[in-house]
């Protein structure tokens, strides 16, 4: 067993499926019964923002809702990676996706839709939090794995790191559920 993100899919599509051995997906499991079920691993670290100081801001976010509300143009853009850089939740049927996708991606992006379309999902930490956090939640969580400092000593250094972000304003906007 391999655990890798969607972002290998499209060499996983190429080079184990061409194989002939088998190959599946499957969501992480919760480690704990708070989380509200499997997790996704889809974040690979790309956005598709409007600069603060662009001079056509409204365009811009014209443009980004377009691509994203045309599923036409997704499938377009994301059936070039195996839909594995550009996971964007978008209800498919079957018939929407190209039949050069393998079968095991097209089982994922249904699952994913659905997941997705019940609100349960989260935002990676290198995309949307402050620098100082950002690092800390993953450098500094194996000192905790290790046993070196308590949850409550990193939460409370992690805390003063998230107070420091929000007063500099070094904090990013995090899209609104609908």
């Amino acid at each position: 067993m391999m655990t890798i993100g969607t972002w290998t899919f499209q060499a996983t599509s190429l080079g184990i499926g061409q194989s002939g051995d088998e190959w599946g997906w499957a969501p992480l499991p919760s480690l704990s019964s708070n989380s509200g079920g499997p997790n996704f691993m889809i974040a690979i670290g790309t956005t598709m923002s409007v600069n603060a100081a662009a001079k056509n801001k409204d365009g811009a976010i014209d443009v980004l809702n377009w691509i994203m509300s045309n599923k036409d143009v997704v499938i377009d853009i994301a059936s070039d990676f195996q839909f594995g850089e550009f996971v964007v939740p978008l209800l498919l049927d079957d018939s929407d996706i190209p039949s050069t996708i393998s079968p095991q991606v097209t089982s994922y992006l249904n699952e994913y839709a659905r997941i997705t379309g019940e609100g349960n999902y989260g935002y990676c930490t290198w995309t949307f939090w402050p620098a100082e956090p950002g690092v800390h939640i993953w450098k500094d969580m194996e000192v905790v794995w290790a046993g070196d400092i308590s949850v409550e000593d990193f939460m409370y250094d992690h805390q003063k790191m998230w107070d420091k972000a929000r007063k500099k304003n070094e904090t990013l906007p995090v899209p609104l559920r609908d």
